[in-house]
């Protein structure tokens, strides 16, 4: 057994940052990144048209994506940990490490101009505040496309029932960061109103998928951001 077995915890590791120092994953990653992942996306940049290497880095993400799911998935399904927890986290850290390095290749998408097009009916925000504010948080992080935004907006904002389907958010970035944003709405524009805090939690948890409501208004209370 390593000394550090990605790290010597009973918990999942999400991430690279989480191990400590000295652990071999961390050294692993960079090998496969610098060695490996790196010359391979250059030598398809070379290669290939530039529509057909962003559909090649697409591909690629989303491979590592679903990778990511499975183990998590897996450890979830033995919560207490097994003698594979370990592999587990490798391939979930490995394959997120992957997934930061394409991200370096993937030119940000041409945004169409934006023409705000939804009223709010859900509280008494002005729209350009509304849309200003999930368009720095979800747009322009790449955590959403421009038409995904548009209809969040219009379907919470609007017509206060969720899209169907369910939204997803993109390049899986730490749930706390997402839930942030919102909870930045709650509290800096909409100044926390009396008794309507789950109906804020309810912008994420009701219209993206992997949100739940009485879990976001639970951190909510807590001010945990």
């Amino acid at each position: 057994m390593h000394k550090y077995p990605y790290c010597a915890s009973t918990d999942f590791k999400n991430d690279i940052t989480e191990l400590c120092e000295k652990c071999p994953l961390i050294d692993k990653a960079k090998v496969l990144i610098d060695k490996q992942i790196e010359p391979q996306v250059k030598q398809q940049q070379e290669i290939l048209t530039k529509e057909q290497f962003q559909d090649y880095l697409n591909n690629e993400i989303e491979s590592a994506q679903n990778a990511m799911k499975r183990v998590k998935l897996l450890d979830l399904q033995n919560n207490n940990g097994d003698n594979f927890r370990c592999n587990r986290i490798e391939v979930y850290i490995l394959n997120k490490e992957r997934i930061k390095k394409l991200n370096e290749f993937n030119s940000p998408p041409i945004q169409k101009v934006h023409r705000i097009d939804f009223t709010n009916n859900f509280d008494e925000i002005s729209v350009e505040q509304v849309y200003d504010h999930f368009k720095e948080g979800l747009l322009e992080t790449n955590y959403l496309t421009s038409d995904e935004l548009n209809i969040f907006l219009k379907s919470a904002f609007e017509l206060k029932e969720p899209p169907t389907p369910l939204l997803t958010i993109k390049n899986s970035p730490p749930k706390n960061k997402i839930m942030k944003v919102f909870y930045e709405y709650y509290r800096d524009l909409a100044a926390k109103p009396h008794g309507r805090q789950k109906e804020y939690a309810g912008l994420l948890g009701n219209n993206f998928q992997g949100y739940d409501t009485d879990n976001i208004s639970s951190n909510f209370s807590k001010t945990v951001y």
